[in-house]
C-alpha cells in the first residue's frame, strides 16, 4: 500500500523585470514590498496589502445601454427606466406583498369568505342530494320502500 502526497495548488506568480530607467529607485514600489518584506512599516505594510486586494478585485463590466449612450450610466437610472420591472424580480412588487390589509380590504375579505361558506352550506343541503341519501342509507339498511311509498317524480 503506498499513498501519494496530495497535490498542491497552483499558484500563480509573476516576475517582473526592472528597468532602472523607468522607474524610481529611491521608493518602492508595491512589488518590492511583497517581494521583500523586510524594513517595512506599518503604514508601508497595509498599503502593500491594500493595493494587492485592489488587484485581485473583480471588476464589474459594462452594460449595453452605457455602450449605446456612450458614457457611464448609474445602476439607479437603468433600475428606473425598465417599465416591467424585469431586473428586480419582474411584475411582483414585493413591498405590496408584505403590508398588512386595510380594514376595508379585510372586510371584503371576511364577507367573501362568508359568502362562500354560505353557499357551500346551501349547496350541502340541497333536497335533492337530502332524498338521494335516504334512499341510498334505507338500501343499505335493508329497508325497501313500496312504490306506494316512493315519489314517482323527482323533484
Amino acid at each position: 500500500m503506498s499513498f501519494r502526497a496530495p497535490k498542491r495548488r497552483h499558484v500563480k506568480s509573476t516576475r517582473f523585470i526592472k528597468d532602472s530607467d523607468s522607474e524610481d529607485e529611491g521608493e518602492p514600489g508595491p512589488t518590492d514590498l511583497k517581494n521583500n518584506p523586510s524594513n517595512l512599516s506599518v503604514e508601508e505594510a497595509v498599503e502593500c496589502i491594500r493595493t494587492w486586494q485592489n488587484f485581485r478585485k473583480r471588476h464589474a463590466g459594462v452594460s449595453a445601454e452605457s455602450l449605446f449612450v456612450g458614457r457611464k450610466i448609474e445602476p439607479e437610472v437603468l433600475i428606473e427606466d425598465d417599465p416591467f420591472k424585469m431586473k428586480t424580480g419582474g411584475l411582483v412588487e414585493m413591498r405590496g406583498a408584505f403590508l398588512k390589509p386595510t380594514k376595508e380590504e379585510f372586510e371584503d375579505e371576511v364577507r367573501l369568505s362568508r359568502t362562500f361558506t354560505a353557499e357551500t352550506n346551501k349547496r350541502d343541503e340541497d333536497a335533492d342530494m337530502l332524498k338521494y341519501i335516504e334512499t341510498e342509507l334505507a338500501k343499505r339498511k335493508g329497508i325497501t320502500k313500496t312504490e306506494a311509498e316512493a315519489p314517482k317524480y323527482v323533484v
